[in-house]
């Protein structure tokens, strides 16, 4: 995820037991792990080596996660937030018509959970990844529901990424509060419309390339 293996690059697997202190058995699983992934492959004669990129399973949870625990590069942070563009606000559309009385209920306790914890950026990003996750699943249908990881990396990639302050955590409390007013009264185009907006508000705190984690009070959210 970090660039430290480039594409093409064989993996010394002797070296790798020795640092690692792994056994060949455990260290040949580990690696078939990372194969399903699409991360490495091995051919014949010529041993194991990272893959490129356009191989990799981006949509695995686990790379989501490794992403976000990395440093992204703004590439993927830009991706992250395209997709999220063209998913989300259609999603809430959706959660507007279809909504049940248990769906509202988790956004509405996630809402809550935002606003109890705006002074603290990881409490606060966790709510609102909870919030997304609730909206998602209001949208009655089940790929959208899946789609929770890739919501979950690019909140927490902000954490690794942005610096924020309260007031901006407080912009994005607003705008989650006026997506949940939108879907609670049933207006689909609201809904969409106001779910694009908060997406455009998280656009503004995306960093500049190499940008590196703040201390203290420096997690985003949206």
């Amino acid at each position: 995820m970090s660039g430290g293996l480039a594409a093409g690059q064989l993996i010394d697997l002797p070296r790798l037991e020795h640092e690692l202190r792994f056994g060949r058995t455990a260290l040949r699983e580990a690696l078939k792990v990372l194969a399903s992934k699409g991360l490495v492959d091995a051919l014949q004669g010529t041993g194991t080596f990272v893959t490129e990129r356009s191989a990799w399973n981006l949509l695995d949870p686990d790379l989501l996660r490794w992403h976000y625990e990395t440093q992204p590069k703004q590439r993927f942070l830009d991706s992250l937030a395209e997709f999220r563009l063209a998913v989300e606000p259609t999603a809430a559309g959706y959660a507007a018509e279809r909504r049940s009385d248990a769906d509202l209920g988790r956004m509405e306790v996630a809402l809550a959970a935002m606003e109890q914890s705006i002074s603290d950026a990881e409490s606060f990003t966790e709510a609102d990844r909870s919030f997304h996750a609730a909206m998602l699943d209001a949208s009655g249908n089940e790929f959208f529901s899946q789609l929770e990881p890739i919501i979950e990396a690019a909140l927490f990639t902000r954490i690794h990424s942005v610096r924020s302050t309260e007031r901006w955590r407080r912009e994005a409390l607003s705008g989650h509060r006026l997506v949940l007013d939108a879907i609670r009264a049933g207006d689909s185009e609201l809904a969409t419309a106001a779910t694009r907006s908060l997406l455009a508000l998280a656009r503004k705190q995306e960093p500049a390339t190499g940008t590196t984690r703040p201390h203290g009070d420096g997690a985003s959210s949206t």
